[in-house]
């Protein structure tokens, strides 16, 4: 795969003293400030008056001296940080923009330099490589439906490349009343809840977007374009904390599944991945074991006692078992198939290489909002959130820290996995 913009970073060299010229073209400017006060608003993504006249501000000229027409808001993100400092400053939202230096107005003289002033490319999308070899004669099997594996869907099916997802969870539709069941009669299913399922674990958390990877990159705003594309609103290509929320969600997964059937990709819910073939020379993934119909066998225990519910449950494993041959393998089973992992470290390394990872545990703590409204905003600004629906978005706060492993990586893989971890 081949970057096709993601910001424009490597078109502009730090400049020097003495560096600044007439500039043309399209530029990106960062760290455009409008007061809340003089601002639109949270849910405002457009080109007002006073963003014009901040962006003149920004580039030493006069805010009448810029057409409107000729600034496009690529990013818009709320800052408090001084209020909570001084108690003084008022907040204020931040803008990334790009501005068009063709289109009329006065000769604009600045030095590029990274992170401040960038050269902006026109196209921002992430493409696949257009010189991908033929489809392979058998389809490739996409483990696991989260975004890791639709998205894989996605880009192989637009390639003309046969594929076949496989869910051990269930779709959206009958996902949401195990949940419910879960939720509400405190009937937790196995193979369908909200870490298994389409969407992948993060369905059913309101559908937020947060990243710490890079909000203007290419393939950050590739993921964002595409979920515009099947149904988001178009403010979340803008926005510096968007969600989604689950119920508009559920239907952007829908809405998805039935593009990528019409393209020919095969979903198998219900379907749980129990182990791989490999060639015995080569180790390629030559096949794989399937179970069908897990969730059906184990939904009709819902209705008996503990004690009868868990022999039922093992009952179930005896479900129906196929076994596929396949092409390659695509592996987004998600973090919780421990049993798939499990699998992958009994393979050869050469086959499947484990290794740790970073991960994070979250804790939810909840205070009453309008607390931390007012700790983080103050009494005057707190009153303008308004439960969410005023101008100034409601205040949050994040607490993290790093915590080293205390085992080298071969001696955490083998306390995780059991005797199943070689070492290699």
């Amino acid at each position: 795969a081949r970057r096709g913009g993601g910001g424009g970073r490597a078109g502009g060299k730090r400049g020097g003293k003495g560096d600044s010229r007439p500039l043309k073209g399209v530029w990106r400017v960062f760290n455009v400030e409008v007061p809340a006060s003089e601002d639109e608003g949270k849910d405002g993504v457009g080109v007002t008056r006073q963003l014009v006249s901040a962006v003149g501000g920004r580039l030493g000229v006069e805010g009448g001296e810029i057409e409107s027409g000729s600034v496009r808001v690529v990013r818009k993100s709320f800052d408090a940080r001084r209020v909570r400092r001084t108690g003084l400053q008022e907040p204020h939202f931040n803008y990334v923009v790009d501005i068009d230096l063709g289109k009329g107005g006065k000769v604009i003289k600045l030095k590029a330099e990274l992170g401040k002033f960038e050269r902006a490319s026109g196209d921002e999308s992430f493409r696949l490589d257009s010189t991908l070899p033929p489809p392979p004669p058998l389809p490739v099997a996409i483990i696991g439906s989260g975004p890791a594996g639709l998205f894989a869907a996605l880009h192989l099916a637009e390639a003309g490349v046969p594929c076949v997802v496989y869910e051990r969870g269930q779709a959206v539709e009958e996902r949401g009343r195990d949940i419910g069941a879960m939720l509400h009669r405190r009937l937790l299913h196995p193979e369908s809840n909200v870490c298994y399922g389409e969407g992948g674990a993060g369905t059913w958390s309101d559908g937020k977007l947060t990243t710490r990877i890079g909000r203007n990159s290419g393939e950050v705003r590739r993921v964002l374009q595409e979920l515009v594309r099947f149904g988001a609103p178009e403010d979340i290509l803008v926005l510096g904390k968007p969600h989604l929320g689950t119920d508009r969600l559920v239907r952007i997964l829908k809405g998805l599944r039935e593009y990528l059937e019409a393209k020919g990709v095969v979903f198998h819910f219900g379907t749980r991945v129990e182990d791989l073939s490999l060639h015995p020379e080569t180790h390629a993934v030559q096949s794989l074991t399937v179970r069908r119909c897990v969730h059906r066998a184990i939904k009709e225990t819902f209705a008996l006692g503990q004690a009868e519910r868990a022999k039922a449950g093992a009952e179930a494993e005896v479900g129906e078992v196929e076994v596929v041959d396949v092409s390659h393998v695509v592996m987004a089973a998600g973090h919780s198939a421990r049993e798939l992992f499990e699998c992958l470290a009994s393979k050869p390394a050469t086959a499947a290489a484990l290794r740790m990872a970073p991960f994070a545990v979250g804790f939810r703590i909840e205070h009453p909002q309008g607390l931390i409204n007012s700790l983080q905003l103050g009494q005057e600004w707190s009153a303008l959130v308004q439960a969410g629906k005023g101008a100034i978005p409601v205040a949050d706060y994040r607490l993290a820290t790093e915590i080293p492993h205390p085992k080298p990586q071969n001696a955490a893989l083998h306390a995780l996995l059991g005797d199943g971890w070689k070492d290699s």
